[in-house]
C-alpha cells in the first residue's frame, strides 16, 4: 500500500527503461493539474518495454482537474518482446476531509504496455484505503486494478472507455440507481 520501487527495465536488445519513483508527502492538499509520470519507456527495437514505476501520495486531500494525470503505465514493445507491466500508485488521504472535498477529477493509469508480437505486460495496481477517492463517473480511471477498497455503495456509476478491476477478495459494489457501462 506504499509503493517504493522503480519499474524494472525490459529484456533484450534496445529494451525500455523502467519507470522511476515519485513520493509526495504533504500535510495539506495536493493539487494535480498536470502530469505526474512514472511510466516505463518503450523499447527501441527488439526488446521489451520497461515496467511502470511507483507513485506514492500521502496528503490530507487530493484535488485536481481532468488535465491532471497520475501515470505509472508500462512501456510499449516496438517490434518484438512484451510490453512492460503497469506500475503501482497509492494515495492515502484523510477520509473525512476528502469526503468534504469530493473525489478528484484526475486521470489515473497503471496500464500495461502493448506489444505487436508477443503480448502485453500485466495491468498495474492502484491502492486506495477508502472510497472517498472514488468518483461516481469512473471515466478518469483509464486502466487500473484497485486494491484497498472492499465495498462501495454509490447512487450512480458510469464507466466509459476504461478498464477498472476491483481486486479485493469478495469486493461488493452496490449501485442504487443507474449503472452505465459504455
Amino acid at each position: 500500500n506504499a509503493p517504493e520501487l522503480p519499474g524494472s527495465g525490459g529484456g533484450g536488445t534496445s529494451a525500455g527503461h523502467g519507470g522511476g519513483v515519485v513520493r509526495i508527502a504533504a500535510a495539506g492538499t495536493v493539487t494535480v493539474n498536470g502530469t505526474i509520470n512514472a511510466e516505463g519507456n518503450g523499447s527501441v527495437a527488439h526488446g521489451g518495454g520497461g515496467a511502470g514505476g511507483s507513485i506514492d501520495i500521502a496528503c490530507r486531500t487530493l484535488v485536481g482537474t481532468t488535465n491532471g494525470l497520475l501515470s505509472a503505465a508500462g512501456g510499449a514493445a516496438l517490434v518484438e518482446g512484451r510490453g512492460g507491466g503497469g506500475g503501482r500508485i497509492a494515495v492515502a488521504c484523510d477520509p473525512a476531509a476528502q469526503a468534504q472535498a469530493g473525489p478528484p477529477k484526475i486521470r489515473v493509469s497503471v496500464a500495461r504496455g502493448p506489444s505487436p508480437a508477443d503480448g502485453n505486460g500485466e495491468l498495474g495496481t492502484l491502492y486506495l484505503p477508502d472510497t472517498a477517492l472514488l468518483p461516481p463517473d469512473m471515466d478518469n480511471f483509464l486502466s487500473v486494478r484497485v486494491f484497498g477498497v472492499s465495498n462501495w455503495a454509490v447512487a450512480g456509476l458510469a464507466l466509459s472507455n476504461s478498464r477498472v478491476t476491483f481486486a479485493e477478495p469478495r469486493f461488493e459494489l452496490t449501485v442504487t440507481n443507474e449503472l452505465r457501462v459504455d
